[in-house]
């Protein structure tokens, strides 16, 4: 496809982990300009790429809502920061804006939907471990690999990026492969966030078959849900855990830490709330999200 002349005016609304991901390859591809919007003040964009490479670049970042006509808007909040962003929806997203939701879970789109038309909506998955590094950055452990549906947007979302800077997979059955994320990612940040311990706990093997038997409980939803769960997707789950680096921690570890709210309705909830629509039996998931609900009470 053919890349446009014009500069795309491209929005990048959320700067935690994700957003830092994004914006550092855009800040790589010429004819965009970047804007930044951030519910709290951010002067710098600052990262360490996979192959040790850092990036520090400043930038001005809007945190209050004003109207701008973006070409693109790339969401990068968790669920949790939803009800609280309609202000922002409402002055980023025009009638002809291309809006990208990037985010791990279900139905990522819905949230949306009253702001635009669903051929200018689109959702993206994203696998890529980053967390908050001692220095206020982040540090990204790998190559970013992102999955979107096909979509009349997709190729065009694929050519605003560095041709070799991230895996962008259009991926035919979006259901499945937002299902296998889901259960892998509750799976890890729950035990994470619940023994506030990064990913050397999975040195341990009775914590490996934790993780086993929280992400099969979430398999069983899945498939009921209609979800095509390959046989050799578990196994292969629990080795890529065994091999993380051991200090990687998850967001549910990190927002721990940093005493903010901990993002368990859109992961353990919705595997327990759903579990319970079709009638599996989730108790390992319904433990782990009452307490992570008691975490965010305090």
């Amino acid at each position: 496809m053919k890349e446009s002349t014009k500069t795309q005016q491209v929005g990048i609304l959320g700067l935690g982990a994700i957003g830092h991901v994004i914006g550092a390859q855009l800040f790589q591809k010429s004819g965009i300009r970047l804007y930044f919007f951030n519910r709290s003040p951010r002067k710098k964009l600052q990262i360490q790429l996979p192959d040790g490479q850092e990036l520090d670049h400043g930038i001005a970042c809007m945190y209050h809502p004003q109207p701008i006509q973006l070409d693109w808007l790339v969401i990068c909040l968790k669920a949790y920061h939803y009800p609280g962003a309609s202000a922002w929806f409402k002055h980023l997203i025009g009638p002809e804006t291309r809006v990208v939701v990037i985010r791990n879970g279900l139905q990522l789109t819905a949230p949306l939907s009253a702001y635009t038309s669903l051929s200018k909506l689109m959702p993206c998955l994203i696998d890529c471990p980053t967390q908050l590094a001692d220095d206020g950055g982040y540090q990204q452990f790998q190559v970013a690999r992102l999955m979107i549906p096909p979509h009349a947007l997709a190729a065009e979302f694929q050519a605003l990026f560095p041709s070799t800077a991230m895996t962008i997979e259009v991926v035919s059955d979006f259901k499945t492969t937002s299902w296998e994320k889901l259960c892998a990612s509750a799976a890890l940040g729950a035990i994470t966030c619940l023994s506030g311990q990064p990913c050397r706990v999975f040195r341990e093997e009775d914590i490996v078959e934790l993780f086993r038997a929280l992400v099969k409980e979430g398999l069983a939803v899945a498939k009921a849900d209609g979800a095509k769960i390959t046989k050799t997707y578990l196994e292969q789950e629990i080795e890529k855990t065994r091999h993380y680096p051991p200090e990687k921690g998850s967001s549910m570890l990190n927002d721990r830490q940093k005493g903010n709210q901990i993002e368990v309705t859109a992961k353990n909830g919705v595997i327990s709330e759903l579990g319970k629509k079709y009638g599996i039996p989730t108790p390992l998931n319904d433990h782990f999200t009452a307490l992570l609900k008691m975490i965010n009470q305090k």
